[in-house]
């Protein structure tokens, strides 16, 4: 897949340590087609700088995916079971 589509993924709920953002960032490219080599290429870049490049690295890539609605009821599609939900009233009200 060519490099100019960029990667669909959130980071909502991906932990913030620059190993999870890199590993989502993998798992997701891989999933929409991007072949290794553009892969590590966006890594690579990534790593070369501090946390700041890195994130940013990883959102010059990436286009924000957002979940409209949860299949799973009873849950928020950004945090948690609804009883624990921080981010989201309006869901939660419907527990």
């Amino acid at each position: 897949m060519s490099r100019k589509t960029k990667v669909k993924m959130s980071l909502v709920r991906v932990d913030g340590n620059a190993k999870a953002v890199m590993e989502e960032f993998r798992k997701c490219a891989k999933e929409q087609g991007w072949v290794n080599n553009d892969i590590e290429s966006v890594l690579v870049e990534a790593r070369k700088g501090n946390y700041d490049h890195l994130l940013n690295t990883i959102i010059e890539n990436t286009e924000e995916e957002y979940e409209e609605e949860c299949d799973i009821e009873d849950w928020c599609c950004y945090c948690n079971p609804l009883d624990e939900c921080t981010c989201n009233e309006k869901l939660k009200s419907k527990a």
